[in-house]
């Protein structure tokens, strides 16, 4: 049972006329609505069915007795002191007496695929008196655990939406309401939809599209691959001439006697790849588009071992997996039926078996959950002791559960723009920018699908009068602009502009820059022929310190300019608008990583020239800086290389490269479905570092990246952050209505159009305690300009709310409670965005502070390598100093392998989240707050390999059901530093709940390193 929430004094009293969003359909653009509580309610052929749990049971032994009546009131059959006033209706309903006696509304799924339940509400009234302490609400499917579980406190309102993730048809969703305690005055009101997301389903492997392919099956060795193989297990010395070979081997159990079946013709497969039949071990062993036919099975089994058929799908990337819509009929000719068997890598690993006897049909769905890239699937059918008659008919595909919707990664052109045909010519070190401007907008004029084609060569885009299309901070800007391609076929782009990014996008969708490498840089020396000129990258300079003056906080750096231009005054903080200046300590004599145990970043404060490609800095600290260290120098601007904004969605970066840039590689803000696919960070050879800030950076998406084979090496920040910027309350909220603007450190700013939607679900944060006041449904939305004492004209947004606003600080001024100025105000958290993200088969290394800054929703970070990360390899907590946030949920850390990461001295000095994987509630301060039901929640940690790390290899802090399963953890960092502690911690788990530490193995003899703490909330 939950923990009692003791109601706030100064929370007045709310409306709970309920606010019906319609049309439902319309307030979440993912899914489909397939039920909802309301509009269904006691119709039994919409799958819904109503109940109460018969002991005190809310888990895998739970019993469920049914609701029962006429006129829209379903109650138990024969009430009981312990069912007391339960009962379900068409608009809520009401707990039993006891605290542990729950209403439970059941839908069950008539197809398989990704559900998840929105839209939701729970309103808990109070009739007048203070006797109810709440309802608690829990979501959970068939007898597993709840997923989630909070209480709504007496005359207020809660949410429960949620990502189911994947259910076989069968399967249902569970939602049970109880008391919190005391029952009294416990009636409540409640909706909520439950949509499935089929675009959120990956069809790996489906039986009648393989046996009926033209594709040949004879690799068996073939791992990347989409369907399945067809298999049998064939004897030791069996042969296709005819020999049986040894019949008391190649059992099932056997994996390395299968061998694979071969193609007769179209839609036959059989062991010999012949339709003539012996009597011999395989017999009529066959596979045909719609079924097949098992080989020998014998009676006495203890001589002699069954012949089965064995369909095999080896895991190309790991994640959620699910044996769907399987069937297997039997012919009415078999014997004594047919055996399937469901495992995975081994018969050590069943995970379905069973005998369907003559002229039967059943199904054999069944969920893996977490598979392991290499592992295998195998589906086996064979004779029940005889085989005759076994003939069999069947189908099955093996899905994925994906986060979010598969990428673009084609269109399909109307037309082809060739850049020659509009003067973009390569290798002639003129600007190409009005040649490629001229064939955007000649796309634009057109309205057709198009491709601009580019030539292999290097193009130079600069620029001194600052035009480009649209913006002066961009030199190309598409919106407007669908269906649309940049094919770069291999060609570079250099930069010239340190402070302008290269592609801006807009109000776009289905876009795709495709194949082409980007570089910052200036011409350094020219050659007789273009293509063979030296350039170096103008957003940094390199070199070595040659003395250091520790009083002074100041160095001699040398700089190596045949690599990197020298630094001037936009190298200093605050001299050039927009430009932040720091550099950074690298490592030894060779190699990108920062030095072990320095800060990662020192702000430059001046810069003096010396001569002779020597320069005096000034650095606003000076910890661990010696003489003869190699020495990065930053000029980061705010702009970075490709932007990807408001309104646009589905845009992919193919095959691109990036060797310098004055900020991030790809930015994206308020898009969605943004896709980044065999692109690359790289340090070019000569350089020691690549990109300025970000490589991949997501603020406030409606839907996430999804990046796949990517590799980012040397970057000047976090590789990766996925987060939302709050909004904070400007003026003195109007009963339901508040005006909010963005507002990111202490700097209020205008909100896009796009932020706020009707439907979205608010979270309302308090940052100084770290918790959330409540959540609030968005009914209404009204973009205006607010006019503010400091900022001047604001263009903000009027939001209208399911409740009354209280409880809240809001902003009047530039300073609010103390000197931290509006980030100590009510940060209000767009809870429906920061959702869906997948990165998978991606290299992050030798980057500043965070691999993946992650808060957000519905993630799989899995088969990557994090090597040379300044501090963790991956951070899930909000960060309420800067501000950004909300909690992370529903995140998926699989198979990755974490290598030498967290060593700088900002890491060792952090007690508050020093954690390679590291998940943790942030306050302002950092300080750590209790746990938050709105808070971090389902995180599973599993499958993956830790070696060199500093600290704690996995930290976990107010967490809400925590998986760490199956992770190989060696030894740490060669150099220890004492901890506040005096310990380092294989497993940190602090202040959690439902915990699930499992099968963790430690290989380490180092005596300072403790294996596992644990303290569970």
């Amino acid at each position: 049972m939950s923990r009692t929430k003791q109601r706030s004094p100064s929370l007045s009293r709310v409306s709970l006329q309920y606010q019906t969003l319609e049309n439902r359909a319309m307030l979440s653009a993912d899914g489909i609505v397939v039920a909802d509580y309301r509009d269904d309610f006691s119709n039994a052929e919409t799958g819904w069915s109503y109940g109460f749990n018969v002991s005190d049971r809310l888990d895998d032994q739970i019993q469920i007795a049914s609701l029962e009546g006429s006129s829209g009131v379903l109650r138990p059959s024969n009430p009981t002191d312990d069912t007391g006033a339960l009962m379900l209706n068409g608009t809520g309903g009401h707990p039993g007496k006891v605290s542990n006696r729950y209403a439970i509304a059941s839908w069950t799924a008539s197809e398989s695929g990704v559900y998840s339940i929105s839209d939701s509400f729970l309103g808990v009234a109070s009739f007048g008196y203070d006797a109810s302490d709440g309802v608690e609400v829990r979501v959970f499917v068939n007898e597993n655990a709840a997923l989630q579980q909070s209480v709504v406190d007496v005359d207020d309102t809660g949410f429960f939406d949620l990502t189911i993730g994947h259910l076989n048809a069968g399967d249902s969703i569970r939602v049970a309401f109880g008391s919190n305690g005391n029952h009294a005055f416990d009636r409540f009101e409640v909706d909520y939809s439950i949509r499935i997301h089929h675009d959120r389903v990956q069809s790996l492997a489906n039986f009648r599209t393989t046996t009926d392919s033209d594709r040949s099956l004879d690799d068996h060795d073939r791992i990347s691959q989409t369907d399945w193989r067809m298999l049998w297990n064939a004897p030791q010395g069996w042969n296709a001439e005819g020999s049986s070979g040894d019949l008391t081997t190649g059992s099932i159990d056997d994996v390395s006697s299968y061998l694979p079946l071969n193609r007769v013709d179209e839609g036959l497969l059989t062991p010999t790849g012949s339709t003539e039949f012996s009597n011999s071990p395989q017999y009529h062993l066959k596979l045909t588009s719609t079924g097949g036919h098992v080989g020998f099975g014998y009676t006495d089994s203890s001589r002699f071992n069954d012949r089965y058929v064995i369909a095999a799908h080896t895991i190309e990337r790991s994640g959620h997996y699910s044996l769907t819509d399987s069937f297997l009929e039997t012919s009415s000719a078999s014997h004594d039926g047919i055996e399937i068997r469901v495992f995975v890598n081994g018969t050590d690993d069943v995970r379905a078996s069973d005998i369907v006897l003559a002229n039967q049909q059943r199904s054999f769905d069944v969920d893996f959950g977490n598979l392991q890239k290499g592992d295998t699937v195998y589906v086996a059918f064979g004779a029940n002791n005889n085989h005759a008659g076994d003939r069999f008919e069947a189908d099955f595909s093996l899905v994925r559960e994906l986060p979010r919707a598969e990428p673009l990664r084609a269109i399909e052109a109307e037309q082809v723009l060739y850049v020659r045909d509009f003067g973009a010519i390569p290798n002639d070190r003129n600007s190409d920018v009005q040649g490629l401007t001229d064939a955007i907008l000649e796309a634009r004029r057109s309205e057709l699908p198009t491709r601009i084609v580019f030539e292999d060569g290097i193009y130079n885009f600069y620029s001194t009068d600052q035009s480009s299309i649209g913006n002066p901070r961009y030199f190309f800007t598409l919106i407007n602009q669908d269906r649309f391609e940049i094919d770069g076929q291999g060609a570079t782009f250099v930069v010239e502009n340190f402070d302008r990014g290269l592609f801006r996008v807009l109000d776009s969708s289905n876009v795709i820059l495709r194949d082409f490498t980007i570089d910052y840089a200036e011409l350094y020396r020219d050659a007789l022929n273009p293509v063979d000129d030296l350039y170096r990258a103008n957003t940094f300079s390199q070199g070595n310190i040659v003395s250091v003056d520790e009083s002074s906080k100041s160095f001699v750096f040398e700089v190596d300019s045949g690599a990197t231009i020298e630094p001037d005054d936009t190298f200093v903080s605050g001299n050039v608008d927009g430009v932040q200046a720091w550099g950074f300590l690298l490592e030894g004599d060779t190699g990108s990583r920062l030095k072990y145990n320095s800060r990662w970043h020192y702000r430059t404060t001046a810069i003096e020239s010396l001569g002779n490609r020597r320069y005096r800095i000034s650095v606003d600290d000076f910890t661990n800086i010696e003489s003869g260290d190699r020495y990065v120098l930053q000029r980061r601007t705010n702009v970075g290389a490709i932007g990807v904004f408001a309104g646009a969605e589905h845009v992919s970066v193919i095959d691109v490269t990036i060797y310098s840039s004055p900020s991030a590689f790809l930015t994206a803000k308020e898009a969605a479905y943004v896709n980044v696919i065999r692109s690359n960070a790289e340090v070019l050879d000569g350089r020691w570092r690549s990109i300025n800030a970000d490589a991949v950076h997501g603020q406030s998406l409606r839907t996430g990246f999804w990046v796949e084979d990517s590799s980012f090496d040397a970057v000047g920040d976090d590789v990766m952050n996925f987060y939302t910027v709050p909004s904070v309350i400007v003026g003195k909220p109007v009963t339901n209505t508040i005006t909010v603007a963005a507002v990111n450190v202490d700097v209020l700013a205008g909100v896009s159009e796009q932020l706020w939607r009707v439907g979205d679900l608010a979270t309302f944060v308090d940052p100084t305690e770290g918790k959330t006041l409540y959540q609030s449904r968005v009914v209404a939305v009204e973009q205006i300009e607010f006019g503010h004492p400091q900022f001047g004209v604001l263009s903000t947004q009027s939001l209208t709310f399911d409740r009354p606003i209280t409880e809240i600080r809001f902003a009047t001024g530039p300073s609010t409670i103390d000197s931290d100025g509006f980030k100590n105000d009510t940060a209000v958290y767009n809870a429906s965005t920061s959702q869906g993200f997948l990165v998978q088969g991606a290299t992050l290394s030798n980057a500043r502070r965070y691999g993946q800054f992650v808060m957000a929703d519905d993630v799989q970070l899995v088969d990557s390598t994090y090597h040379g990360l300044t501090d963790s390899a991956i951070a899930g907590h909000n960060e309420s100093n800067w501000p950004v946030g909300l909690y992370s949920s529903n995140v998926l850390v699989q198979n990755n392998r974490f290598l030498r990461n967290g060593f700088s001295s900002r890491y060792f000095g952090n007690d508050y989240l020093a954690g390679v994987v590291a998940f943790n509630m942030d306050r302002l301060g950092h300080e750590f707050v209790e746990r938050d039901e709105y808070g971090l929640s389902r995180i599973e940690i599993v499958d993956n390999v830790f070696r060199g790390w500093g600290k704690t290899a996995i930290a976990a802090r107010n967490v809400s059901g925590l998986t760490i399963e199956n992770n190989e953890i060696f030894s740490p960092l060669g150099y220890p530093v004492s901890s506040s502690s005096g310990q380092w911690f294989a497993i940190d788990v602090q202040f959690s709940r439902d915990v699930n530490v499992l099968d963790n193995d430690l290989f380490s003899s180092v005596d300072f390193i403790r294996e596992v703490s644990i303290t569970e909330q």
